[in-house]
Parts: C-alpha cells; structure tokens; sequence
C-alpha cells in the first residue's frame, strides 16, 4: 500500500515535479483511478480517487490555493468496497457533473452467493469503526445534487450490478441527447470464489504437512504457477446500457452486439471514422484488442454536434466546460477531461447526441481561465473547431447560484436531533437486503391546542420517546414533556397520524409501534393511542384499541364506511 501521487507540470520541455505533500493529497490506500471535474461548479477541478479494498475513496475538493480538502464523508452517503474505474459526467442533464465507479458484484442469483466472501457484516462494521466509510459491494452512480451533496442512485437505476467491472464510460453512444453506459468485464482468475478458496485452504494445509515432515521450503513443494490456475478464469460480457431519461438505464448487451465474453479492462471512446458516432477501443488480457464500430449514423438514429476546442493559453481544451441550451434552458453539459474509466484515455472532443434538433440554439463555452464564450443557432451534424478569443472575461468562482429553498431550522429556534437506536438485523438473519430495524422517525402535523397555529409530532426509535413540538405566537416551537410517550420510550414508532377520535372538537394522536429489534409477539409492537385534553397535554388511552402485537409501518385515517365517524388503516411491515 503506497501512496498517490500528484504531479505539478512546469511547463513546455520542462517536465513535472511532485506536489503531494504540499497539496495534501498524500495518502496511504490502493488507489485504481481518478477522475477529475469540476464537482461543485467553483471552476476549479476537484479529484475522486477510486480505492479497492477495505480503503474508503478520496474525494479531493481545491481549496484554489493550490491544494486540495479530502471531505469524502461530508459529502457521500456511502461508496462502493472493492472501488475499481470511474467516470465523471453529467447523465442526467441537470448541469451537474455525477460520478460512477464500478465494484465487483455479480448480476445472477448463483455468481452472487459464490463470490460474495466480502461482505461480511462484521468486516463491514470494523471498517466504519476504524475510520472508514459506510462501503457496499455495488457500483454507485453519485448523483450531483448541486449543493455539495451526492446521491447513489446505482440501484434504482439498474446499473448496480454490472460482475468484476474494471472501467465505466459515460457518453452518448445513440445520439439521442441522453449519456449512455458502457462497462469492460472480466477477470483473469478468479482468486474471491468461495469454492475455490476452501479448495485452496485443503491444498495448502496438504502442502505444509508435507513440507514440515521432509524438512523442506514451503515454495520447494508447491508449484505456485500451477497453483494459481485452480481460480476459474472468469470471461464476461461487457455491459452496454441505454440512458432512458428518467435517472434509469435498460441493458442493451444484445441489442448493441456487445454479446462477446472477453477479459476486458481498459477502454476509450473516440469517433473513429469520423461520421458522427462515438467508436469504442477495448484491451483485453491475452487476446488482441477490440475495435467496435458505432452504426448509429449509418442507421439514421438521432443527429449529433462534435466542438473541438482550442484555448490560448495551453495546447489541450482539458477542463473546459461545453453547455447545449435548448428552449432558453440548460439541456446538456460536458467537461473535457483527460482520463476516464480504468487507466484509458477517451477523446478530448465534446461530442453531443442532439436527437432530433437540427439547430443548436445556443452553446455555452467555460474556457479553462474561467472566461465565456457563447455561439448562437449552431447546425447539427458538423464537427466544429473552436478558438478562444480575447472576450469578456467572466471569473466564475464569484458566480452565486440562487437556492430554491433556505435553511429556517436556526431561525425557528428548533432544537432537536433524532437518535436511531443500534441494533445488529443480520445477527438475526442474514441475508437481509438492509436493515429493517431504522425506518423512522416520522411526522404528524396538527394543532393540538386549538391556538391556529400547526404543531407537530416527531416519532422516536427505541429507547427514545416521541417528542411534541408546540409553535408559539413568534414562529418558534417548544418541546413539551408528555409523561405518556415516555412510558412508551422502548417502542419503536414508525407511522403517526392526529384525528379526533372522540369527537370532542380537539386532535387525539395514533402511533404505529413497528421495528425489527424486538421477539415476535412483543408487547412493544402494540399500536398506541393518546388522547387530548384539549390544551396538547396527552394521556394514553389503551381501552380503544384491541389487542394486536404486530411489526407495523404506516396509518391512514379516513372514514371508509361513511358512518360520520373516522376508521383507521394500519399496514404491517414484517414479522421480527
């Protein structure tokens, strides 16, 4: 385990000098790449390092003093385990450049259960607890929020789970104006297989024995060439998915002749033969490599603009910035890089799909020295090579982005922080998909004391009581004490609803108790009801429920019978 390593460039015919030390990006892991962008729209080029094993991944923000802050956990959720390629580009057209980076896990039942031996709850615990980053054994697709924040949405995009992936690809490759997948696949050996790791332990055990009883080396017995090749070699096909504008991709293996079973690992896209479609280049371990032509243009799909850009101030376009508007608003982004994937290098060319349009209204160009450059009602179909010239100057680091919404908690003077209990479900059963035990807290909103102003309930894990929140004639709330909810401190509260349940004119309050943290038939699951004395103080009332002890989730009141008084839908959630 070594360190990265970054390297300043001193100019024409000078050469490069090592900076990693001053810039604060030493590190000690087992980095596989980088990708580098603008990540949070300063215009400045942030750095994410891809690291395999138990090692989290380094997100390098500049600090534009010539260094750089590593906040990956400020920023991420979670990342991938087994970290391997990345690529950063905006695939869902918001302005915002995202991030993949590719993991190992398989796509069929069989393959999962047979290579899985890393995830292992208590691996991944320690992990957390020494330092590291909450890691799952999945690809992550890292959408950009635009506020710093990032979200993998890999899973719901059906992009997760794509076997032993060494290098991702974010381009449009069917000029619909929508960026594609493309993933290189396949492992020489494959040294995770669980059958072949128990073989390998009877094998070596065998070995030692022999070796301890003849009075030999260990590698004097044992032919470690031949030994190796007991791991299966895994050849797999390459993964190819179309981009369906809704933040999901549908795999296109078949449809896009991407069927071949190879051990491929590097790859780059460029418009080979110069038509208008992006051409793939793929290496692969002990055969030739590929060349795949794209027949987009051939097939009349869709129709496309490609810029070469050419700055004043150095001999590359790297970091410039490409944007399409269509209807006077943002439609596509792309920022020229120099790497992306596993140890490739695509094209510096910013090549768009444009679908149908046969006119670009307008294109946007951030040169690398923060200065704009705009062209108007462009012709699709063209390779067009762009100079930058002496124009207005825009430093786009003072650029401020209005937000939609602000933050009023501070304000409103509301204090308050929820405490998720700690409670290990895979002890209890294994082959969870996640946890079911930290499903809250939840909220109910009404005005409890009839004063006009709506007060709210906050539902607590267990351990915890629920807390009322009671909003004063300033706009601030107060937490009031309910002796009530802390007699109940020990369940787990998920759904939560006020309604009058006695008809007295003021709000009753219903919980849900739910969680997966306690046996079966716990009194602790028993649904509760509160009662109002009609100035917000609550008294539980368990006369008006029957008995049922149930690990339950949401409740809807509405009056289904039309009878003029309120029932109650209570949905289940699991049986602990």
């Amino acid at each position: 385990m070594y360190s990265d390593k970054l390297y300043r460039n001193l100019g024409k015919n000078i050469g490069f000098i090592e900076v990693s030390p001053v810039t604060k990006t030493e590190n000690m892991a087992f980095g596989l790449s980088v990708a580098v962008g603008d990540l949070n729209n300063d215009g400045w080029q942030d750095m994410y390092v891809a690291n395999d094993y138990n090692e989290p991944d380094f997100y390098y923000i500049n600090d534009q003093k010539g260094g750089f802050k590593e906040d990956l956990k400020n920023h991420f959720k979670h990342i991938s385990n087994f970290s391997m390629g990345t690529d950063i580009a905006d695939f869902d057209n918001d302005g915002n450049l995202d991030i993949m980076v590719l993991d190992m896990v398989a796509e069929d039942h069989k393959r999962i259960k047979t290579n899985m031996g890393g995830m292992n709850p208590e691996n991944f615990w320690n992990m957390v607890n020494e330092g590291g980053h909450y890691q799952y054994m999945f690809n992550t697709l890292q959408r950009n929020n635009g506020n710093g924040s990032f979200s993998d949405v890999a899973q719901m995009a059906g992009v997760s789970n794509t076997d032993w992936s060494w290098g991702p690809l974010i381009a449009d490759f069917d000029n619909d104006g929508l960026k594609d997948i493309f993933v290189t696949n396949g492992i020489k050996r494959n040294m995770r297989n669980s059958d072949v790791n128990k073989k390998y332990e009877r094998i070596l055990d065998s070995i030692d024995k022999v070796a301890k009883k003849t009075n030999k080396k260990f590698e004097d017995v044992v032919d470690i060439l031949a030994l190796t090749k007991i791991a299966p070699e895994d050849k797999l096909q390459n993964y190819v998915y179309k981009n369906n504008g809704d933040i999901t991709f549908t795999k296109q293996n078949k449809e896009w002749g991407f069927e071949l079973e190879t051990l491929s690992n590097g790859a780059a896209y460029a418009d080979l033969d110069q038509d208008g479609d992006l051409d793939l280049v793929i290496n692969n371990i002990d055969e030739k490599a590929f060349i795949y032509k794209n027949h987009t243009v051939e097939k009349n799909i869709g129709n496309y603009l490609r810029l070469n850009l050419h700055p004043t101030s150095q001999t590359e376009a790297l970091s410039s910035k490409v944007s399409l508007y269509k209807d006077t608003d943002l439609w596509q982004t792309i920022e020229v890089t120099n790497v992306r994937g596993y140890m490739s290098k695509s094209e510096n060319t910013a090549h768009f799909g444009v679908s149908t349009l046969k006119e670009i209204e307008k294109i946007r160009i951030q040169w690398p020295n923060g200065q704009i450059s705009e062209l108007k009602n462009v012709r699709s179909n063209q390779s067009l090579d762009i100079y930058q010239k002496n124009e207005e100057f825009v430093n786009t680091s003072n650029i401020l982005i209005k937000p939609i919404f602000s933050e009023k908690t501070i304000k409103k003077n509301l204090k308050y922080k929820h405490t998720e209990n700690e409670f290990d479900d895979y002890q209890k059963q294994v082959l969870l998909p996640h946890k079911m035990s930290q499903f809250g807290p939840t909220i109910a909103v009404a005005d409890v004391n009839s004063d006009g102003l709506e007060d709210f309930y906050v539902g607590g894990a267990s351990g915890k009581s629920g807390v009322l929140f009671v909003q004063n004639t300033r706009g601030n709330f107060d937490s009031i004490l309910q002796q009530n909810f802390l007699i109940d401190k020990m369940s787990e509260d998920l759904g939560s609803v006020f309604f009058d349940i006695d008809n007295d004119g003021d709000q009753d309050l219903f919980v849900v108790s739910g969680g997966y943290e306690f046996q079966e038939n716990s009194k602790n699951l028993q649904d509760r009801i509160y009662i109002n004395d009609g100035t917000g103080y609550f008294k539980k009332d368990s006369s008006r429920l029957p008995k049922y002890l149930d690990s339950g989730s949401q409740v809807i009141p509405a009056d289904y019978d039309n009878d003029g008084d309120v029932d109650l839908f209570v949905s289940g959630r699991q049986i602990p």
